[in-house]
Order: structure tokens, then C-alpha cells, then sequence
């Protein structure tokens, strides 16, 4: 087991985290109000939605968190690294902002490596190695590149899938879903292409 007093901290936080939203949870269910009409209904379910995304974020940011910490996913890292055309430094640990399938947020703490030999360093070319070797592209999980990219497909515009997506509380901008779904097909491309030359 760990000594690292930063998740050690992290682990108290995470359960006072769980036993908050518990607690909730119980009072929801000890509530006596009953349900009396649509609208009560509706309010409950939103309710329950809400409190289910919060336990879900909370439980992934702690056990993502802890697998990037890993010291086996910084030795992939690390290969992942020498692996890369050009040299790269690692900047550091940065705080990044992840949209999970649901649309909840979550911030992990992983390190940033940026090319030593540019002189012109332009905004946003560095690189997440942890993030990358799970799926993370564009501050999204997979599940949710993947959701966007089926919505997409099924609406005849991006608008179309922007309402949609934020109906479902996703709310993104036009121009980041076009860049996601972008990204997507080329990486799922590149892994066909893989699959069938391997």
C-alpha cells in the first residue's frame, strides 16, 4: 500500500466524497413527501440522475487518479515516450478537465511533456502520454468521443447534434464537437488500417 501522504489525502477525500452523497441518498429515500403528480416525478428522477452522475464521477476521478499514479502506467508511459519521434520533456504535472460519457466533469493530475527542440512552441502541441494510453483525446473519455460520433452521424447537422448532446447534459460548442468527431473517425481509421495490415 502507498505511503504517498498526497493519496493518502486523496483516498480521505474520496471517501468523505462517497459518504456525502450516501448520506443524500438516504434522505431521498427516508423522504416522506410522496408522488402525487408528473411534475413531482419528474423532479425526483432528475434528482436521482443527478446524484448517480456524481457518484460516478467521483468514483472514476479516484480510480483514474490512482491508475495513473501506478507505477506500472508510468513505466508504458515512459515507453510511450521514447517511442515518439523527437525528444520530449516532461513539463510537470498539470491539472486536466475530463467530460466523462454523461457529461460530468472530472480533474486528474497527470504529467505533460512538451518537444524540447521547437522554438516557436504554439499553445496546445504538448502531449498527455497517461492520458493517451487510455483512450483520452480532447479532455473526453472514449465512451463519450464515441457517443458524439454516433450522434453525429444520426443528426443531419452538427447544430442538430449539439441540441441533441445537450439535451442529454453534454453541452459543447460546435467547433469542439466537429474536432472531436474529426479526431475519432482518423484514430478509428488508423486502427482498421492497422487491423488489417497486421
Amino acid at each position: 500500500m502507498s505511503n504517498d501522504p498526497r493519496r493518502k489525502k486523496e483516498s480521505n477525500g474520496f471517501c468523505g466524497a462517497i459518504q456525502a452523497l450516501f448520506q443524500k441518498a438516504q434522505e431521498i429515500c427516508n423522504s416522506d413527501q410522496l408522488i402525487s403528480s408528473a411534475e413531482q416525478l419528474e423532479e425526483l428522477e432528475q434528482k436521482a440522475c443527478d446524484l448517480a452522475d456524481q457518484v460516478q464521477a467521483v468514483i472514476i476521478e479516484e480510480r483514474l487518479q490512482s491508475s495513473l499514479d501506478s507505477e506500472e502506467a508510468r513505466k508504458r508511459e515512459a515507453d510511450l515516450v521514447a517511442n515518439i519521434p523527437g525528444k520530449l520533456k516532461n513539463n510537470g504535472l498539470r491539472d486536466v478537465v475530463i467530460t466523462l460519457r454523461c457529461g460530468v466533469t472530472v480533474v486528474v493530475s497527470v504529467a505533460y511533456y512538451v518537444g524540447i527542440k521547437k522554438k516557436h512552441k504554439k499553445r496546445g502541441n504538448g502531449l498527455y502520454p497517461g492520458l493517451v494510453m487510455l483512450g483520452i483525446h480532447d479532455h473526453c473519455t472514449p465512451g463519450l468521443a464515441s457517443e458524439i460520433a454516433m450522434t453525429v452521424s444520426a443528426m443531419d447537422s452538427f447544430e442538430e447534434a449539439q441540441a441533441n448532446l445537450s439535451q442529454r447534459g453534454i453541452f459543447l460548442n460546435v467547433k469542439t464537437i466537429q474536432r472531436i468527431v474529426y479526431k475519432w473517425a482518423q484514430r478509428t481509421r488508423l486502427i482498421q488500417k492497422a487491423g488489417t495490415t497486421g
